[in-house]
């Protein structure tokens, strides 16, 4: 009967629970079922999107990454989208992430209390957070504030490798894409101002 069908306006997780009157007119209830609605995409969309679910990939999201042994899983699935779907328009946060995570030192205090420190991976830094700047110039995949930030992190990383030209171009780059953008002035001028200390 189509009258007794529940119909989802948009894509997500539900959380559903049934309901029993009896008839001396208490009232059971059941557990709270979640059930995920998925959108009627390709099946790379949904692929992606499953990957991108889960608590360790947001707060890998929201840190831009880290090394911590309890967000491994989402490192994982950030990964598999960069492995299995480097095209994705989505892979580019996880450029976004595994780049900039790349670009920082980690350390880690072991049970012994000693500091051990991962050491800034320049070479997959820059590989990853370039990705993210030529996908930018293709389409508008990321804020304004994000590609700033993203290209001057670009820029401090290649400094660091001792790759002066590199860096130039990307703050000559920096430069030259927000021209385009046509911000307000006092945007602009913030946008120089970080270009000149760069240099």
């Amino acid at each position: 009967d189509k009258q007794k069908r529940h119909v989802f306006d948009s894509p997500g997780v539900y959380k559903l629970r049934g309901i029993y009157y009896a008839v001396d007119g208490s009232v059971v209830l059941s557990k709270i079922w979640p059930i995920r609605v998925r959108s009627p995409l390709s099946k790379a969309d949904d692929e992606v999107a499953e990957l991108f679910l889960g608590e360790e990939q947001g707060t890998l999201l929201y840190l831009l990454g880290s090394d911590a042994e309890s967000l491994q899983k989402g490192n994982e699935a950030f990964d598999l989208v960069l492995d299995k779907h480097a095209s994705h328009p989505m892979a580019v946060y996880a450029d976004l992430v595994k780049g900039t995570n790349a670009s920082r030192p980690f350390k880690t205090i072991t049970a012994d209390y000693e500091v051990q420190v991962r050491e800034p991976q320049t070479e997959v830094a820059v590989q990853r957070l370039t990705a993210v700047v030529d996908a930018c110039k293709k389409e508008e995949v990321v804020d304004n504030i994000t590609l700033n930030q993203t290209m001057q992190q670009l820029a401090r990383t290649q400094i660091m490798a001792k790759d002066e030209k590199g860096a130039r171009e990307t703050i000559t780059q920096l430069g030259a894409i927000f021209r385009k953008k046509k911000l307000k002035p006092h945007v602009d001028a913030l946008i120089k101002s970080q270009q000149a200390e760069l240099r």
